[in-house]
């Protein structure tokens, strides 16, 4: 995170305005002395804006991928290759190639180290579910 420092110096001119004010008696000129001052006084405080640098949360599943996989449905274990890409049309969303080993392509949500895949059907198969990236598996 870096901080920005932004500093206004109008400090003896709001000393000025208060010494004009406290020689002039009249109270209409004092209050509008005294909030045109303390408009220039906040503007003389420093301000600090904070930056948070931007992270693509998607750079983590980025890549490609040999996936090992056992299967309840048949009871059989499955090898095959996915590749994951950012998706042109959402900061959010990838785009995960050969699902499944069988060719399709799904959409996922990717927030922090999480993934979803949103109900989806494609390819003739209904496609849902989330996982979790942990030390880069």
């Amino acid at each position: 995170m870096t901080a920005k420092r932004h500093k206004s110096n109008v400090f003896p001119i709001w000393q000025a305005l208060c010494i004009i004010g406290s020689k002039n008696q009249n109270a209409t000129t004092m209050k509008k002395l005294f909030l045109f001052g303390a408009i220039l006084f906040l503007g003389g405080c420093e301000i600090y804006i904070f930056e948070e640098p931007y992270v693509d949360d998607r750079n983590l599943f980025i890549g490609n991928y040999h996936v090992d996989e056992y299967s309840q449905v048949t009871e059989q274990h499955y090898t095959y290759s996915i590749s994951i890409q950012k998706s042109c049309c959402s900061s959010r969303e990838i785009k995960i190639n050969n699902f499944y080993g069988v060719g399709i392509s799904v959409r996922a949500i990717v927030y922090d180290n999480r993934i979803t895949i949103p109900l989806q059907r494609t390819g003739g198969y209904e496609i849902d579910g989330t996982g979790k990236m942990t030390n880069h598996r």
